[in-house]
Order: C-alpha cells, then structure tokens, then sequence
C-alpha cells in the first residue's frame, strides 16, 4: 500500500485534499439527513483518521481525531460550515442571494422590542410538515445560528478568526 511509504504529513495533505474537502465542500447539504446516512460520512472521516495515524482497523480513532486532528464530529462539522456561511452573510460577504435568507429579527416591524432581538437571533421562517424544507438554509441555518450562544452571536463582524475559534470550541464542547 503507498500509505506505509508516506510521512504522517503527507498521508494527511492527501485525506485533506481528497476526502476532507469533499466532505465539507457538500456538507450543507447533510443538515437533518437521517443518522444512518450520515453514519456511512462518519465511517468515511474515521477511515481517513485511521489512514493518517495508522491506527489499526479496530483501534479507538476519536481521541486521535478530537486531540491530534482537531476535527470536529461529523454532526458538529455540519453545524461549523453552516454556521460559518451565516457569519459570512450577516458580514456581508456571502452572495446576495444567501444574505437575503439571514433576517434580523430586529428588521422585522413589531419584533424590535423583543429579547430576541437584543440577542441577535435570525428569524426562521416556518416550513410546514414536508422534511425538505426544514433542511433548506433558509430554515436551517437561522435556527442553526439561533441555537449558538449570545456572546458568539454578537461578536463583532471584523473579528471573523475569532469567531472561527470560538465556534469550534463551542462545537468540541457539544461533541
């Protein structure tokens, strides 16, 4: 197998580059599948882990992949990426299109003497019955963001690698 041939750095350049990415690229797409099919994206990151530490088949990968990895479960690492693009929408650099799905609840007449308007939370619109569109991002990712805590909602905008850092730490938390 080339695996045995490479470095540690190198067989995670590769997972990165090859796996990794694809994963996260379509991850948005992942919010409220059903947790068998999110399961085979679980199997697929813990292979990848195992390729990269060479932990036997059968050997406990999540302390390697939490401590030396710093990558989030898979459920967390849906959240991270649509709580990130809500971030971009709401600093205005996202298209305008997506920053069009992010309401204020402060933009909104009548909600503006609200708490929820004091803890910058996002207003979600109501999808009914239908599965599909509670996974849209219209829905999800407002409810995403409102389920974040206060303080990490009205960070300031320009400190975006803050944010980053703060949302993976919250995320490591829920895991």
């Amino acid at each position: 197998m080339v695996f045995r041939s490479l470095t540690s750095n190198a067989a995670l350049t590769l997972i990165h580059s090859f796996i990794v990415s694809r994963l996260d690229y379509c991850s948005a797409l992942y919010v409220g599948l059903p947790a068998a099919r999110v399961g085979c994206l679980v199997r697929v990151m813990r292979a990848a882990a195992r390729l990269i530490g060479r932990i036997a088949r059968f050997g406990h990968v999540s302390d390697y992949m939490r401590d030396v990895l710093h990558w989030l479960p898979f459920p967390q690492r849906i959240t991270y990426r649509i709580s990130a693009l809500v971030w971009r929408c709401l600093a205005g650099v996202a298209p305008v299109y997506l920053q069009e799905l992010c309401c204020s609840t402060l933009s909104v007449q009548r909600r503006g003497s609200l708490r929820s308007s004091m803890q910058a939370e996002l207003l979600v619109p109501r999808s009914r019955t239908c599965i599909m569109q509670r996974r849209a991002f219209s829905v999800a990712g407002p409810a995403i963001w409102n389920e974040l805590p206060v303080d990490l909602r009205l960070m300031h905008r320009a400190l975006a690698a803050t944010f980053f850092s703060n949302l993976k730490t919250v995320l490591f938390s829920r895991g």
